[in-house]
C-alpha cells in the first residue's frame, strides 16, 4: 500500500465509525477501496453547535458530518463510501416524514451524477 502524503488522512479499507468531522486547511480525506466511514446516529455526536445554513437560513446549529467552514484547500477523494446511515428512524422522523419515507421504502435518495451519490443523510461513493 501506498504511504499517504503529508496533509491526507488516509482511511485503507475497513469499517471507520465517527460523528462529525472538522477539516482544516490543507487536509485531504481519502478513501481507498471498500474503506467504509459510517457517521454516528446520536445527534450529541454533532455537537457543539457550528455556524451553518438549515433550509436557506444561517444559524447555529448541529454540525454536518463534514464540516470546514473559513478553510481552504480541502478534499473528500477515492473510492470509499460515507454512510450516514440514514433510516426513517434515523432521519426522517426528525424533519416530520416518517410517512412519506416509509411510503417510498426509502429515505428519499438524491441521485446525483453516476446515480450514486445521495444527499448528506445517506452514504456517498466518491470517484
Amino acid at each position: 500500500m501506498p504511504k499517504p502524503a503529508a496533509g491526507v488522512s488516509w482511511f485503507p479499507p475497513a469499517n471507520f465509525f465517527t460523528g462529525a468531522i472538522h477539516l482544516k486547511s490543507g487536509v485531504n480525506l481519502h478513501f481507498e477501496t471498500n474503506a467504509v466511514l459510517k457517521f454516528s446516529t446520536d445527534p450529541k455526536a454533532y455537537l457543539p453547535a457550528v455556524f451553518t445554513r438549515f433550509e436557506g437560513m444561517e444559524c447555529w446549529n448541529y454540525s454536518p458530518l463534514i464540516y470546514a467552514y473559513g478553510q481552504e484547500n480541502i478534499a473528500v477523494t477515492g473510492d470509499g463510501t460515507l454512510d450516514g446511515q440514514a433510516d426513517a428512524m434515523h432521519w426522517w422522523s426528525r424533519k416530520g416524514r416518517e410517512a412519506a419515507a416509509r411510503k417510498r421504502g426509502r429515505c428519499g435518495r438524491a441521485a446525483g451524477q453516476n446515480g450514486r451519490r445521495q444527499h448528506a443523510g445517506g452514504s456517498a461513493t466518491f470517484r
